[in-house]
Formats: structure tokens, sequence, C-alpha cells
């Protein structure tokens, strides 16, 4: 059998394995390059001195699960500061992620005549899309709810699958174990339940699986409010007791002050060519087949409504309606093409059938390849810095106190530690330890440098080029220059012992 035969025999296997490898291989690529940002620390298990880890736990805004993963790699490494190694167990789950999304497209769209070319195109956008690939670069919370999500989606399917009642009763309340690790993980959980109640509902009515319904909902119910209840008392009771949590609520949950505009900021941020149209038109088409997509449907408009209403700054948590949508592109890439050969002659004319996943082919190139301009390759720091995806340049942002970017996973590199050797061997040339201040977000340089942060009769200035705060000027202005003490061969970052400007 020759290389070809053997292809075409393989092919489903060979495009899902090229997936997978491809994944795997662009998130790994130049994991540790960049500088942690302020989420990432945040989701170390850093005590506070004399603080025990159940009060540790119940003062975050977050489940449990990602200060458990970062601490399995703390154990090994014992300093948070290695940025590879903490993000790894991260970017792995990211990887098996882009696997389980291809079973649940292949589980809703089985129906299909191209449930495997809906799959593979889906699971592209999914694995490639900025949002997912810039979490998967990262250590925070957004893979493990992803992971015990999806695994809750499949085994959830799985129930309706089983004749026997036993495993109908033990496949739901594993179900339910993995929502519940899920919602531990953070609470974006819940946007994954109207899939879960629309898959349940429709499976009832359309094949009379009432006794399904009963085990699945009374199952989940039961274990959510035994293990989930018990949990919860204590966290919200902490939470009613603390001010700052209830200010970050009020920042981020109002009814009706959500802006379309913001998502489309954030959509072309992470994405800013091409994604956004073809998603447009991939929502038309879905909604114009609703009830042939009806679980899609239900899953996305559910998700986007609830941010809609209530979310005035929704951040990168929009992703969350994004992921049906992904699923829509696939539909439509894969369906729209048949349409296009029935109504234009001459494309069956000039036999150009044998092309018809040509375009779909380049359109899946084109994202991917942005993806690895804006996020693995970093001669250029997108968006701190404009970049060049093939003839296209990127917008240049600058820094808005009212609302800030939410940036994750994008390049950006410093080199603090450095930073924070060089300001220990200027301390033993001087003779004593000077305080610091810097253009930078105080939070990164409090992680990495072992200095003391304020002003002093004389203290260090760290200017940062292109910080992540987007705060431009790099020069002390505000302050007196004693000394430039690094300057010259150094264009990222500039220090000067500086003194506070005399009246």
């Amino acid at each position: 059998m020759d290389l070809k035969s053997l292809l075409k025999k393989y092919y489903k296997f060979t495009l899902l394995l090229l997936l997978l490898a491809l994944s795997f291989f662009l998130r790994f690529w130049d994991l540790g390059y960049s500088d942690y940002i302020p989420d990432e620390y945040k989701s170390f298990m850093i005590l506070k001195e004399g603080e025990s880890s159940s009060d540790f736990f119940l003062r975050q805004r977050k489940g449990p699960m990602q200060f458990l993963t970062g601490s399995f790699m703390y154990y090994f490494t014992q300093d948070y500061a290695n940025e590879l190694l903490h993000r790894v167990p991260f970017t792995l789950i990211s990887v098996v992620n882009v696997y389980l999304f291809y079973l649940i497209v292949i589980k809703l769209t089985r129906n299909l005549e191209k449930s495997f070319e809906i799959g593979i195109i889906s699971s592209f956008i999914f694995s490639f899309n900025g949002f997912i690939f810039g979490f998967s670069r990262i250590a925070q919370y957004q893979n493990l709810n992803m992971f015990f999500s999806f695994l809750s989606i499949l085994i959830f399917i799985k129930i309706f699958e089983q004749e026997n009642l036993v495993k109908k009763i033990l496949f739901s309340f594993i179900s339910t174990l993995f929502f519940i690790l899920s919602f531990l993980s953070h609470w974006d959980a819940v946007f994954y339940l109207p899939l879960l109640a629309s898959i349940i509902i429709f499976k009832s009515i359309h094949e009379k699986k009432w006794k399904d319904f009963f085990i699945v909902t009374s199952t989940f119910l039961i274990s959510c409010l035994t293990i989930l209840g018990t949990l919860m008392f204590f966290y919200l009771e902490n939470l009613s007791n603390n001010s700052n949590n209830q200010e970050y609520l009020k920042r981020r949950i109002d009814f009706l002050s959500s802006s379309i505009e913001t998502y489309y900021n954030y959509i072309v941020l992470y994405n800013p060519f091409l994604f956004f149209w073809v998603l447009i038109p991939s929502l038309i088409f879905s909604l114009f087949y609703f009830k042939k997509y009806l679980h899609l449907n239900i899953w996305f408009l559910s998700v986007f409504i609830l941010f809609y209403l209530f979310f005035k700054k929704p951040g990168t948590h929009i992703y969350n309606f994004l992921i049906p949508t992904f699923v829509m592109m696939g539909i439509f890439l894969t369906e729209i093409w048949d349409l296009l050969l029935k109504k234009i002659p001459y494309i069956t004319a000039f036999n150009l059938k044998k092309f018809r996943f040509l375009p779909v082919s380049l359109i899946l190139f084109f994202l991917t390849y942005q993806t690895y301009i804006l996020f693995v390759d970093n001669k250029n720091e997108y968006p701190f810095e404009s970049d060049k995806i093939l003839f296209l340049n990127t917008k240049e942002y600058d820094y808005s106190e009212e609302e800030k970017l939410p940036l994750f996973g994008f390049p950006h590199s410093r080199n603090w530690r450095e930073i924070n050797q060089f300001l220990t061997n200027e301390n033993k040339k001087y003779g004593k330890e000077l305080k610091y201040l810097s253009n930078e977000d105080d939070g990164i340089s409090k992680f990495y440098l072992h200095h003391k942060y304020g002003e002093g009769d004389e203290f260090y200035y760290i200017g940062i080029k292109n910080p992540q705060n987007f705060i431009k000027d790099i020069r002390p202005r505000q302050y007196k220059i004693v000394q430039k003490i690094l300057d010259e061969g150094s264009p990222k970052v500039k220090i000067w012992i500086v003194t506070k400007k005399r009246k």
C-alpha cells in the first residue's frame, strides 16, 4: 500500500493526530519566555504569615483547584518564580481539552452527515482561537474549568446510551462530580448548565425517557446540595463579610450595563483578523437553522444573554459564550461550500468540487498562523507593540485606567529575576538597602523583587519599556535623577537612582 492510499485509509486518525501534535507543539514552544501576568501569581497558594490553608481558601474569589494544581509543581520546585514548570500542568491539560472538545463536537453532531469534518474544523478553531490558546500558556483556572466541564458533558451524554439502571445512576453521579470539580475550579462552570439542561430535557421529550430525567436531575441536585452546599456555606459566609470581595462584585456585575462594543474589542484583541468575520455569518447560519442545531443555539444564547444582562466588566470570561460558536463555525465552514456547490453551476462545470476544503484549509491556516505570531513569536510583543500578520498590521493599544485590557498569554519578558539580582549587587556596592519604584504594575515587581517598594531619600526607579500596564513613559520625570546605573545595552529596562525633586 502506497503512502497516498495509507493516508486515505487513516485520514481521520491522521488529521486528529496533526491537530493534537500542532496544539502540543505550539503551546509548549518557548512556554517559559513570558513573565507572570498578575492573575497568574495570584493563583498560587502563597500563605500569609500565620495563615492556615483553610483560611487561605476561604478568602479567595475562586475555587481551590487552581491553587492545588499550582502547589503540585511547588512541591518539586519550592520556587513559584519558575514560570515554565508552573505552567506545564495547565498547558498539558489544555492539550487534553482539545481532544475532549473534539469528542463533544462529534457527540453533538453525530446525526449530521459530516460529523467528523465538523469535529476537526471546530477543534482547530477551538485550539487556535486567541482566547483558548492564550489561556493555555498561563497558570490559571480556565484550563481546569474546561477540563472538568468537558468530562462532565461527555459522561452526561453517555447516561442516555445506557440501559442498565445502576450504570445510569453511576454515570449521573460521576458527571455531577466532574461538574462540582469544575465549579471548584471557577464559578464559570454554571455556563455549561444550559447545554446539560437542553440535552436532558429534549432527550426526555423526544425519546420519552422520563426515568432518565428523574435519575439525572435528582442525582445532580442531591450531590450538589450535599457536597457543594457544605463547602459554599462557609465560603459565602466569609465572602459576605469581606468588603474587598463585595467591591469586586460591584465592579463586575450590574444590570444592563454591558456593551456589545466591549465584546467586539476583546474578540479582536485576541483575534485581530478574519476570526470575527467568520464568527458572524456562522451565528446567522446557525440561528437560521435553529431547530437543527438546537443544543448549540440554546447554549450560546443562554450564556450570551446572561453576560449581556448582568456583567458590567466581563473581561475574558466572554470565552464562555464563544465555545459553542466554535462548533457553529465548524458547521458553517463545512456546510457553506456544499450550498455553494449546489447554487453555483460553474463550480461543478470546472470540476472544483475536489477542492471544496481548500478555502477552509486556508482559513484554518491563517487563524493558526495568526495565533502563532501573536502568542508564541516574541520578536514583537503584541499587543504591547504593533505586530504584522502576513501583510496586516495590528492595532496599537494605549493604556486606559478606566478600561484596563485583560491580557492573558501574550509574550512579555522583562527579566525580573535578573533585575532583582542587579539591585542586590548595587545595594552591596552602595552599602545600604534602597527601596524602588517602577512604571510597571507594582504587583508584578513585588512578586519578583526581594526589595522594599516605596520612596526614600534616594531610591531606585525601574523604567520598563512597553510594560504590562501600557504606561509608555519610562523616565522618572517626577523625580530628580541622581545617577543612571542601567541604561546602555538594555533596551527594555533602564534603572536610575533618584531622589524626590526639591521645591
